[in-house]
């Protein structure tokens, strides 16, 4: 398998950063003191980018539930080889019990909320859709890629402090169509 990823691959990986983390958090929290949280961020990242190399649009999976799989792999494989590097074998079944509830529940979540999260998605999506072009790539750039507002403000010739000001305007179209929609939704 490449190192590389491939477009397609590297959107899909980016925009599941945040599945990654919260899986990570979740894992940590169910198996304290197994490893620092950095680890397990770590383990949930490699989980994400095999399934983002793996991935087959054509199979008719999700790929959130291929990612789901894959992240809970990796890190209990990552506990398990802490574990043993440390010599903790009586561990190993405790482990596998936490983590494979805990994918489960995952699962289990993502099965019960399915409508209700594509509702929500779809909503997203339209909201994105009122802001001017720059807008949308600038909440693109900062708040999903990391960039900074001076990098951003380079881009288009702009000191930081336009990157702010648009920014903080297109949060507020943002949060006034959610709560909008929010209040009729209810």
């Amino acid at each position: 398998m490449s190192d590389v990823l491939d477009s397609a691959s590297y959107d899909r990986a980016q925009s599941n950063v945040r599945l990654a983390q919260s899986i990570a958090n979740r894992q940590y929290k169910a198996n304290p003191n197994r490893a620092p949280l950095g680890d397990f961020l770590s383990w949930a990242m490699h989980g994400l980018i095999k399934a983002a190399k793996k991935f087959d649009p054509d199979r008719g999976l999700k790929f959130s539930t291929l990612a789901t799989h894959k992240i809970n792999f990796e890190i209990l494989s990552g506990i398990r080889d802490r574990a043993k590097a440390m010599n903790k074998y009586d561990s190993y079944e405790e482990i596998t019990e936490n983590s494979k509830r805990q994918f489960s529940d995952d699962c289990r979540y993502e099965a019960e909320h399915e409508a209700e999260i594509a509702e929500v998605s779809e909503v997203v999506r339209k909201a994105l859709r009122i802001l001017s072009t720059t807008e949308r790539d600038i909440i693109e750039m900062y708040d999903f890629k990391g960039i900074s507002q001076t990098e951003i403000g380079k881009k288009y010739h702009r000191d930081p402090s336009w990157v702010s000001v648009k920014r903080t305007e297109a949060k507020k179209k943002l949060r006034e169509y959610l709560e909008s929609w929010y209040e009729n939704w209810r």
